[in-house]
């Protein structure tokens, strides 16, 4: 994909486009476009914010989608080239990307979702978030901008960053938010819940949410 056409990726305030191929569709949302996407969103946000990249943490995870571990690696590699400190939390849901701006744990200056919800296998897509909230439509147009006049590209091979259990974090979240709602330990006990997560992240809410809670999650 060209540098050009990195405009044509935005969806509202998100990045869309085909990532596997297959399908019968071009590929769009490439390893390079989403390498340069996550060098001008360090950029965005290390002017957003008045802190010099090498202050800087950001957490980056993934949905289950076939196209995830080499996005995530592409995203890795450009928080490296930044000179970000990079945070690597694995299958996450999008809600608790947004709290790795907020756990004290984490705390990292923005997060990146790898993700293109509801939307057939060969799709994936960015989602950004910082302290505040997540992206707004006109933050993304000026990204994709940014990553329009980029020079760099991508040179594939293995990227590491440090590992952070986001979801059992998230997971210890959702729980003390019910127990203190409903003020009891075992809020749940007795009660009988059916969870479909849809083939996606959402499946750890049965296992490490409802059932810790006394839920039963069988049929």
């Amino acid at each position: 994909m060209d540098k050009k056409d990195l405009a044509k990726l935005q969806n509202g305030s998100d990045i869309r486009g085909v990532a596997t191929e297959g399908a019968g569709e071009a590929v769009t949302l490439t390893e390079n476009a989403v390498y340069l996407i996550t060098l001008a969103f360090v950029k965005f946000l290390s002017e957003k914010l008045k802190i010099d990249p090498k202050r800087m943490t950001i957490a980056v995870g993934h949905d289950s989608r076939i196209s995830a571990p080499i996005l995530n690696n592409a995203v890795v590699a450009a928080l490296i080239k930044s000179e970000v400190f990079p945070i690597d939390t694995g299958l996450s849901s999008t809600p608790a990307m947004f709290m790795a701006t907020q756990f004290d744990s984490v705390r990292a200056d923005g997060a990146i979702m790898l993700t293109a919800s509801h939307l057939p296998y060969q799709r994936n897509g960015m989602k950004f978030f910082t302290v505040e909230g997540g992206a707004e439509k006109e933050d993304i147009r000026k990204i994709l901008e940014i990553a329009s006049a980029a020079e760099e590209k991508y040179i594939h091979k293995e990227y590491e960053a440090d590992y952070a259990p986001l979801m059992t974090m998230y997971a210890r979240h959702l729980r003390g938010k019910i127990i203190d709602a409903l003020g009891e330990d075992m809020p749940l006990d007795g009660m009988k819940i059916v969870i479909d997560a849809g083939n996606g992240a959402g499946g750890f809410f049965a296992y490490d949410v409802l059932i810790p809670l006394g839920a039963e999650i069988k049929g």
